[in-house]
């Protein structure tokens, strides 16, 4: 699970769980967290996609492989997060990278490509770094 710890009062307060991702986390087992320069926090998710949840209104997102169409992660495990400097999400899993528009909702695929300049080198992405010049490593 995700836990919040606030100091000022030494309390820790578990998020829920709610298997449909609509109240809590779909799943306990999180593997990826970001806490996004506008409050959001981003928990990518063993086996569940991605959640978007906003502290201030207690909404949640998710975002999770659906139909394997242009608009859906790559794979429900996500290993990666970043936050790059322009505010997009940017997502490692177990079977490539997507990059999320928080404000538009649009989710791009980026693939491996074997034969071209331009694409990952493999499927798996584990770490996600922003360089001070704003070059993503990938």
């Amino acid at each position: 699970g995700v836990f919040r710890y606030t100091p000022g009062t030494a309390t820790v307060e578990a998020l829920p769980i709610d298997a449909e991702g609509v109240r809590g986390l779909p799943s306990a087992d999180a593997r990826a967290l970001v806490v996004a320069r506008n409050g959001h926090l981003w928990i990518g998710t063993f086996d569940a996609g991605l959640v978007r949840h906003d502290p201030a209104t207690q909404a949640w997102q998710r975002w999770h492989l659906g139909n394997n169409t242009a608009s859906s992660l790559w794979h429900p495990m996500v290993l990666a997060l970043h936050e790059d400097r322009s505010g997009r999400i940017w997502i490692g899993t177990l079977t490539g990278l997507n990059v999320l528009e928080p404000e538009s909702g649009q989710l791009i695929r980026i693939a491996k490509r074997e034969d071209q300049a331009g694409g990952l080198a493999g499927d798996l992405v584990r770490v996600i770094h922003e360089s001070a010049d704003g070059t993503v490593w990938v």
